[in-house]
């Protein structure tokens, strides 16, 4: 049985990271592969990066994934099946350990660093977290304030 909840929180987190991958992927496409990051402090609009910083086409994308060190994809491989347990875990009605859920995010936080985790895909990741456990709505939301800036 428990096989089969570790499964369906498997599909559920990778459905959820495909569907985020094709939206930023779409928006690319539509932009002609410019990203345009909306700002909503016009303060913020001086910091943004420019254009040549922001432009990475699908063929660079891929470079870049087959550059990592095998090290940082079984870190982020081992992140990932972390969230789907903690997925399958709300799912079944139990709470996480929160100090672990904080431990992921540092974690996380470290491979935006190391550029194995994706900026967009770390905010999404910890959005998704702030709404399943209100109870960590303000250490999330200082998370992803950290790894925006």
């Amino acid at each position: 049985m428990l096989d089969k909840n570790k499964s369906l929180g498997m599909g559920i987190i990778a459905i959820f990271f495909g569907a985020l991958i094709f939206i930023f992927y779409s928006n690319n496409a539509d932009n002609g592969g410019i990203v345009n990051p909306q700002v909503e402090n016009p303060l913020l609009e001086t910091q943004q990066r420019s254009e040549s910083e922001v432009m990475v086409t699908g063929v660079e994308e891929d470079i870049k994934t087959s550059e990592l060190e095998p090290e940082l994809i079984q870190q982020r491989d081992a992140l990932y099946l972390k969230i789907s347990d903690i997925t399958t875990q709300l799912s079944q009605g139990q709470k996480p350990d929160l100090r672990i859920v904080s431990q992921l995010a540092d974690e996380q936080y470290k491979l935006v660093k190391a550029q194995a985790v994706t900026t967009d895909e770390a905010i999404a990741t910890l959005q998704f977290l702030r709404q399943v456990l209100p109870e960590m709505d303000m250490e999330l939301a200082r998370e992803i304030k950290r790894i925006e800036n």
